[in-house]
């Protein structure tokens, strides 16, 4: 054990079930409209990490950013949702969101209902890739999924009172992993 860790560098890794998202916002009302802004979010969600196609609801905690030319702000969400449609492939889910970022205003808080659709597909096994000088080697279960979003809600901005928000884009949902990465330095 000495030995490899003498000769290569051994890193240890865990992820939640995730899902990631990216889209388009924009704000109205207020004293003036924002400009459209990008969304990145990511978080923990309990449909990631189940196998079950008949999973009747899916809740999540997470981070979000949003940002533009002129103003960017970033903080956490809470989302509650249940799945309304379950195939065998594709899943269609309603339900809500609330967000508090921090920006250079102050604290926004916005609470909005939201519609995921899904492709996903479940399981459960072992990984492992091999390279010259290195690898990773471990085990995954959960959920995986591609899809789409929209969302659409009343933000609260400080010194500007309540705006509307709507968001759209694409989602990416990853199981939970638990592994090991290993790599031998200065090898080429």
């Amino acid at each position: 054990m000495i030995a490899l860790l003498g000769t290569g560098c051994v890193i240890p890794f865990v992820t939640p079930p995730l899902r990631a998202e990216v889209g388009a916002t924009t704000q109205a009302g207020g004293q003036d409209s924002a400009p459209p802004s990008i969304h990145v979010a990511a978080g923990a969600h309990l449909a990631s990490a189940l196998r079950r196609r008949d999973q009747p609801f899916d809740l999540g905690i997470g981070w979000v950013f949003e940002g533009n030319n002129q103003s960017s702000g970033n903080g956490g969400y809470v989302e509650a949702a249940y799945f309304v449609d379950r195939g065998v492939r594709t899943r269609t889910a309603a339900g809500v969101r609330s967000e508090i970022l921090w920006t250079s205003m102050g604290r926004v808080v916005a609470n909005k209902l939201r519609i995921d659709h899904e492709l996903f597909t479940t399981g459960r096994g072992e990984f492992k890739t091999k390279e010259r000088c290195g690898g990773a080697t471990g085990l995954y279960s959960g959920a995986t999924a591609i899809g789409v979003f929209v969302e659409a809600g009343h933000a609260w901005r400080p010194g500007d009172g309540f705006a509307f928000v709507a968001t759209a884009g694409v989602s990416l949902r990853l199981p939970g992993t638990v592994g090991v990465m290993v790599g031998i330095p200065f090898c080429n």
